[in-house]
């Protein structure tokens, strides 16, 4: 688990312990439904990732707003977006763990697995670096301007994610009979949750701006 100031909010550990029980049982489902060809239960652990997400996210919201300027544990902005990159990570980090264990180890086959799965790992790591350096407020990506620049990012790549999400629902992706059945799976959870981390990005940040 992050440290310091993370580590001590007891809303962010509920949902960072929620969120990687949810992954870990998750991507080991996902994988024995690989094996054994269960489109459903496959669907289903993908779906349970997503929805742990989303409790995470109302556990936030709610962390969020019941605060007010004046606590001593108010939210501001440089804390707000530690949070969603650590809860992105995670959900990076699952696709990854996925991927992996779908197409190296469960027998299904898809040639692009190992490679999605090696983007999503690198993805994870830069996430959990970021994490880091934002515990310094002396870092140059606590400064205010990259603050601003990363709550744009967030809204631009929580956007996008919201569009793959869809476009994977509409497309027939998750009716294909080939072997990447297991990935669209995965593809379309992490989308889910990244899109809904997107937009607790922004409005947690809309709400920091108005408290000063």
């Amino acid at each position: 688990m992050p440290s310091d100031e993370l580590s001590r909010d007891i809303a962010f550990r509920s949902a960072f312990v929620l969120a990687m029980l949810g992954a870990i049982l998750s991507a080991v489902t996902i994988s024995y439904a690989a094996a054994n060809l269960d489109k459903g239960l496959s669907a289903t652990s993908a779906a349970l990732f997503a929805l742990t997400i989303a409790l995470a996210v109302i556990v936030l919201l709610h962390r969020m707003l019941k605060t007010t300027a004046r606590d001593a544990n108010v939210i501001n902005a440089r804390l707000a977006l530690r949070m969603m990159a650590a809860l992105s990570a995670i959900v990076y980090g699952w696709a990854a763990a996925a991927m992996f264990l779908v197409y190296i180890r469960s027998g299904l086959t898809w040639r692009h697995g190992w490679q999605y799965g090696s983007l999503f790992t690198v993805i994870a790591f830069g996430l959990i670096s970021y994490v880091r350096n934002l515990q310094h407020s002396d870092h140059p990506a606590s400064a205010k301007k990259a603050i601003a620049a990363s709550e744009l990012l967030a809204a631009v790549h929580g956007t996008a994610a919201a569009a793959v999400a869809v476009w994977i629902s509409l497309s027939g992706k998750l009716d294909t009979t080939k072997g990447d059945w297991a990935a669209n799976h995965i593809f379309l959870a992490s989308a889910i949750a990244l899109a809904m981390l997107g937009g607790l990005t922004v409005l947690t940040q809309n709400v920091v701006k108005k408290r000063g």
